[in-house]
């Protein structure tokens, strides 16, 4: 079947919207199956899709950006499962450019051997909030597998887990948040 190719402009002539699909899936080989763009002509969104999953094995298979042009986040998907050996699954950034969450995730699992596989971070760059994964399961062996912190930065909440069994957890005050 041949890869059918839709366009919708907006009332200005500026192209909106651009989509492939083959058999009634979302589908292009060759580049993204999906764009958006705001009034002003800026690209607002691309996603990669091969036959109807999200899919990209050479970078971000989702981006999205501001009005500004400021990236807004970019998610990594392989057959249709968030997945980047190479760092974070999912990165998104404030509208100002300053860092907001990071995600690892192999194989659809959130997953980092070799630090947190969740981090938050407030507007003001202090991280409020970072957990520790394993094959999708909460583990930790050598601290807490979630921290929680205050928008200044202090720990007010630690959770302990292994392979995703709770173990114990400490609170240090209210949240703030």
């Amino acid at each position: 079947m041949k890869l059918k190719r839709y366009k919708r402009f907006y009332y200005n002539g500026q192209i909106e919207h651009e989509a492939y699909y083959l058999n009634g899936k979302q589908h292009n080989p060759d580049g993204p199956a999906i764009k958006n763009w705001y009034d002003n002509g800026q690209l607002e969104y691309e996603a990669y899709w091969l036959n109807g999953e999200r899919h990209n094995p050479d970078g971000p298979a989702i981006k999205n950006w501001y009005d500004n042009g400021q990236i807004e986040y970019e998610t990594y998907y392989l057959n249709g499962e968030r997945h980047n050996p190479e760092g974070p699954a999912y990165k998104s950034w404030y509208y100002n450019g300053q860092i907001k969450y990071e995600e690892y995730y192999l194989n659809g699992k959130q997953h980092n051997p070799d630090g947190p596989a969740y981090k938050y971070w407030h507007k003001n760059g202090q991280i409020v909030r970072e957990a520790y994964y394993l094959n999708g399961e909460l583990h930790n062996p050598n601290g807490p597998a979630v921290k929680h912190c205050d928008n200044n930065g202090q720990i007010v909440r630690e959770l302990y887990y292994l392979n995703g069994e709770p173990l114990t957890k400490k609170e240090f005050n209210k949240l703030k948040n």
